[in-house]
């Protein structure tokens, strides 16, 4: 619930950073991961995590924390739902947020519906973010190290 600065009027946000507490993963209680996962799935577009729900009205395609994706809380989230055991979502938002870098570059943020890096186009967050998401998924993808007779290769 959000109070207007101006004026005495309220209303509802379904921003992302509201389900941060998933950055928590193994440490919340099932039901509250379960709910806050089926929450996070809500906001995934085809690019990644959307910072606030795109039907909603108050998203805005370039309105910073209500709409823009964001590495760092993707990182952070994607990390809390596969310590949680959500493998399956946190392996659909790791690939689409690294095809989104690897089609539209390191910005600092991106256009939730259309993928554009919007602002700075080289951020260190959003290269850190990739990098951290693609070492995960060649650990994941890498075959198992076999040796005989016990021998390190």
């Amino acid at each position: 619930m959000a109070r207007g600065v101006d004026s005495a009027e309220t209303w509802d946000s379904s921003i992302l950073l509201d389900l941060m507490p998933m950055a928590l993963g193994e440490h919340l209680p099932g039901s509250i991961g379960e709910a806050l996962a089926a929450r996070i799935e809500t906001h995934l577009t085809p690019y990644g995590l959307a910072t606030e729900l795109p039907a909603s009205p108050h998203y805005l395609s370039d309105g910073y924390w209500h709409g823009r994706i964001w590495a760092p809380a993707t990182v952070l989230i994607e990390d809390g739902l596969r310590r949680a055991g959500h493998d399956r979502l946190a392996d659909e938002i790791s690939a689409r947020f690294r095809a989104l870098c690897e089609t539209h570059g390191f910005a600092e943020n991106f256009d939730a519906l259309t993928g554009t890096g919007l602002r700075d186009r080289v951020y260190t967050w959003t290269a850190a973010g990739y990098l951290l998401a693609e070492a995960r998924e060649l650990r994941h993808t890498a075959p198992a190290a076999h040796t005989s007779g016990g021998e390190t290769p």
